[in-house]
């Protein structure tokens, strides 16, 4: 990848952190197309790989010791996340198995997302992060 599309992928990442980490402080979720568009990328397929490094960062920074904040992206229709994340998901994350998961029926599946994000929401140390989430996005940018 040149190099400018890696600073632009980078200030995304560090964008989509922030904003992650503002919606679990908020209690809130967010559709990957409202996500693509405050990231400023036209194609919301193209948010899962953003949500992914964000997500990576999140976990290295709390040593995986906090709930999976990309629970919080969702889709406009079904109001949970796509099976990307399902796939990427630890297995200590889920309440079931990965395959028995992905056979439920939506609303069994909004049900374990909702209990998923109740946790991101509960989580007391988003605020640790978020300052120094703040400032790296103002000097990636």
């Amino acid at each position: 990848m040149p190099l400018m599309a890696n600073r632009i992928q980078g200030a995304r990442a560090a964008k989509a952190i922030v904003l992650l980490l503002e919606l679990a402080l908020s209690g809130r979720s967010i559709t990957y197309g409202e996500l693509a568009k405050r990231l400023g990328m036209s194609n919301p397929r193209h948010v899962v790989k953003v949500i992914g490094q964000a997500g990576e960062v999140i976990d290295a920074f709390f040593a995986g010791k906090a709930p999976d904040i990309c629970v919080l992206v969702v889709g406009a229709a079904s109001r949970i996340p796509g099976d990307g994340f399902i796939s990427a998901c630890q297995e200590e994350c889920l309440p079931l198995c990965k395959e028995t998961y992905l056979k439920l029926p939506l609303r069994e599946k909004r049900k374990i997302i909702n209990e998923l994000q109740k946790q991101v929401f509960s989580f007391d140390r988003w605020e640790a992060l978020l300052a120094i989430a703040r400032d790296f996005y103002k000097y990636s940018v």
